[in-house]
């Protein structure tokens, strides 16, 4: 009888001076479209992501049940609703329910509405919702939103939402929209209520495979004008963030406050190839200021600051 073969092992990295002089060699290397693909692949987004949903269908991306562990502020959203009382969160960019349905799975007293560029996904989720547990689906309500539309956010939304989730969504995205999406996010949201963040970091292993390295074919080109932005092969694109540039975006721009700012940095070493895959994202929360004469709700006990961020919920796949 064969044995099975080892499992990855995951452990933290912290790069060195020479790591991160090698990383930047690397991306260097990345070959830049012209300005008039890039303004097509612009134009374009919505249709590429309709495209990418109609190929993959609901089989591209794991379902994150860490997002419990690392969000803990909506499993504990129970500590502050009565018996009769629902909280609310909503997803921009929820694609096919990866991240919405396993929360309405763990928090019985949220209510989710999961919105998507993508008609093709709402369909998808909408379908995946139909074979969902009773209790779960009737949680969940999806609709189609554009965040870079100039409508954004729709008006029945200010002020509705105790949670604003974007996970792995503001990096699709070109930074000519961020500032407004912010806007509209703060909007969305209550007083004290809060945006939880997730996403690509500078010098994760898909930036680097953007590049032509050692023989190896690039998969994704730079798009010029901005930073750290590519296109796929597919004409889906991706941003790499750092701390930086994200606390300009939220809380010097955004007006937000800072519960949390984290770079994850994870090293997958798979024993049997001999491999090592490194992986760098940033997870933040933060907090629409409450009015000077308001006092401090149960909402805003954000009992992550007093445990410390949690590591147990990491999984491998984004």
């Amino acid at each position: 009888m064969s044995s099975l073969p080892p499992l990855p092992t995951v452990k933290e990295y912290k790069p060195t001076s020479d790591d991160l002089a090698e990383a930047d060699q690397v991306i260097s290397q990345a070959a830049e479209v012209p300005e008039f693909w890039a303004k097509k692949y612009e134009k374009d987004a919505v249709k590429n992501w309709d495209l990418f949903y109609k190929r993959n269908k609901t089989n591209f991306f794991k379902d994150r049940h860490y997002l419990v562990t690392e969000f803990g502020e909506v499993a504990r959203s129970d500590s502050f609703l009565g018996s009769k009382e629902t909280g609310l969160l909503v997803e921009i960019g929820c694609g096919v329910g990866n991240a919405v349905i396993p929360l309405a799975e763990a928090c019985p007293n949220l209510s989710i509405l999961a919105t998507d560029c993508s008609s093709v996904a709402i369909g998808l989720l909408d379908e995946r919702l139909k074979t969902e547990e009773t209790s779960v689906a009737q949680r969940i309500s999806t609709r189609v939103i554009d965040a870079t539309s100039a409508e954004f956010p729709p008006k029945d939304l200010v002020g509705s939402a105790d949670f604003v989730l974007l996970l792995f969504c503001l990096s699709a995205i070109s930074e000519a929209h961020y500032s407004a999406i912010v806007d509209g996010c703060r909007r969305i949201l209550k007083p004290g209520g809060i945006v939880l963040f997730r996403d690509y970091g500078k010098y994760d292993l898909a930036q680097l495979r953007f590049s032509k390295d050692k023989g190896r074919a690039a998969t994704a080109s730079r798009l010029p004008g901005e930073e750290d932005f590519y296109v796929r092969q597919d004409g889906t694109r991706a941003k790499f963030f750092t701390e930086e540039s994200l606390v300009d975006l939220w809380e010097r721009q955004g007006g937000l406050e800072r519960v949390e700012l984290l770079t994850h940095r994870r090293c997958v070493v798979n024993r049997k190839q001999g491999k090592e895959m490194k992986r760098v994202w940033i997870q933040a929360k933060w907090r629409v200021p409450l009015p000077n004469d308001s006092h401090v709700s149960l909402l805003i006990d954000t009992v992550s600051l007093i445990d410390g961020p949690a590591w147990g919920g990491w999984s491998p796949c984004t």
